[in-house]
This record gives C-alpha cells, structure tokens and sequence, in this order.
C-alpha cells in the first residue's frame, strides 16, 4: 500500500536517492518522501474542496431560484383559489335565483290555468245567456 502512495512521485525518486546518499540519512529521505505525499495530498483536497463550494454556489444559488418560483406558485395558488370561491359564490347564487324563477314560472303557470278555466266558464255563461236572449 505505501508503494501506492509513492507512484506520483517516481519521477523524484532519482534525484531525491542522490540526496540521500550524499547528504540524508534514511530517515530524513522518508520524512521527505512523506511530506511529498502529504503535499499532494493536501493540493487534492484542495482541489476537491474548491469543487465541492463551486458546487455549493451553485446549489445555492439554484434554491434561491427554485425558492421564488415556490412563492409565485403560492402566490398563484392564493389567487386561483380566491377565483374558485368567488365562482362558487355566484353559482350558488344563479341556483338560488334559478330556484326562484322556476317557482314564479309554476306560480305563473297555475294562474294561468286558473285564468284559463275562469275564461271558459265566463264563456260558457255568456252563451247560455245568448241562447236565452235569443230563444225569447
């Protein structure tokens, strides 16, 4: 596994065992092979965090968009339902007055046939009284 950790650092390695030779004992070289790793390590997380805030940036600034779109839907959605009982409302009040309508129509309706039936009986005397005129 440590031999992992050094593969991006292979190119160093010959001029680095130079070092050690000449200069640096062996427990210097690893101390330095370890703090190559530990700084490219550390210029990965780098990397990785600057991706993660763009990410976030961007997340953000996306809930902030989605966020307005929420309120104009809600803002819609109040709207849509103040229409919806303001509809109700009339409708009630077409049925109330379709109610009443049709009972002045039957009310109508009888007094015409009332009418009606007063008209023939008014006739019926009236010609009986003719004959009666007539016949003397």
């Amino acid at each position: 596994m440590t031999s992992d950790l050094y593969l991006p650092l292979q190119p160093l390695l010959p001029p680095l065992l130079a070092l050690t030779h000449t200069h640096l004992t062996a427990g210097h070289a690893h101390t330095y092979l370890t703090l190559c790793v530990l700084r490219s390590k550390g210029r990965l997380v780098e990397e990785e965090l600057k991706t993660v805030f763009t990410s976030a940036k961007s997340l953000e600034a996306q809930s902030e968009k989605y966020s307005l779109k929420e309120d104009r839907y809600e803002e819609e959605i109040k709207n849509l339902s103040s229409k919806l009982k303001e509809a109700e409302t009339r409708a009630e009040f077409a049925e109330r007055t379709v109610a009443k309508l049709e009972k002045t129509i039957d009310d109508l309706e009888d007094a015409l046939t009332s009418a009606r039936t007063t008209n023939l009986e008014l006739q019926a005397t009236l010609n009986q009284t003719m004959e009666e005129l007539n016949s003397c």
